[in-house]
């Protein structure tokens, strides 16, 4: 089937922006879980009898150590809280943008090494083809919003385009056989961009801190408690190891999925009504 390209669209005065994070999030995730897990071996070297004896006579005491995790956990979530510069919806941001970029580069310096022999000139008829299409899109987003740069890799067999934090845009060729037309290329690649104006890969950094500062809240508290059933404290233990993913990663990914599909679709519609009003300028 004939592909269908897009024409150039000029750019745009409206952008996306990236938002403000809380930059010592990450040091006070960091000393929170070393309390943690410091009580915790505490708690779990504390014959048992003792520790039973303890909490009987001093169950005040008890709960009050019990929640301070709790307590620094809330005091972690409060200082990296951020918004959604599109959605407006509320997040959590534990990387800044500086470490973001150089986690992005690294990435790209191990992609490029992987890929190296396959990775296309710029007057490759692959890279002509992508080009228009990647360049529609960042015109919505903006130029300056990241240092784009479109990398084509011939590999058939791999059917796949990422956009990395700082803006690179792999496009592999076994995903331009699979799609018909550039507006399902088009459809990938705004998907893939949406992530990086959401900033979705930090994000997803911070989201897996907290899961894990709550699971291990859990543990502790199930360990502390559990003083004469050792069994079904490692029982419920395992239970909610297993049931981690399902309750807090799996369903948080799907929602980013979702919001970056909204996004990716807001993108497509706007190049469109700048195409159709470019042609009607050359009609007229």
């Amino acid at each position: 089937m004939a592909r269908v390209g897009f024409n150039r669209c000029p750019p745009v005065t409206a952008h996306f922006h990236s938002s403000a994070v809380a930059r010592k999030a990450l040091l006070v995730t960091g000393v929170t879980m070393g309390i943690i897990q410091g009580a915790r071996a505490a708690v779990t070297a504390i014959p048992i009898l003792y520790r039973w004896n303890f909490f009987k006579k001093y169950p005040k005491t008890m709960w009050s150590l019990a929640a301070l995790p709790g307590v620094a956990v809330v005091a972690v979530v409060i200082s990296s809280l951020d918004e959604h510069p599109i959605t407006s919806r509320s997040r959590l941001m534990f990387v800044d943008e500086a470490t973001e970029m150089e986690l992005s580069a690294q990435e790209e310096m191990n992609l490029v090494s992987s890929f190296n022999a396959k990775i296309v000139p710029d007057k490759h008829p692959l890279h002509a083809m992508v080009e228009p299409v990647a360049l529609n899109l960042i015109h919505v987003v903006g130029r300056e919003y990241r240092n784009w740069r479109l990398v084509v890799v011939d590999s058939p067999e791999t059917v796949n385009a990422m956009v990395l934090p700082a803006g690179t845009i792999f496009v592999f060729s076994g995903l331009l056989n699979q799609t018909e037309t550039l507006s399902e290329l088009a459809g990938v690649l705004a998907h893939e961009i949406a992530h990086v104006v959401s900033r979705h890969g930090a994000e997803t950094v911070g989201v897996d801190v907290l899961l894990r500062v709550v699971w291990d809240i859990a543990h502790s508290v199930l360990y502390t408690f559990s003083v004469n059933l050792p069994m079904i404290a490692d029982i419920s233990g395992r239970t909610l190891d297993a049931a981690a993913p399902l309750l807090g990663s799996r369903p948080y990914s799907r929602m980013l999925e979702s919001e970056a599909d909204e996004i990716g679709i807001y993108m497509m519609a706007a190049v469109c009504i700048r195409n159709y009003f470019l042609l009607y300028l050359q009609i007229v």
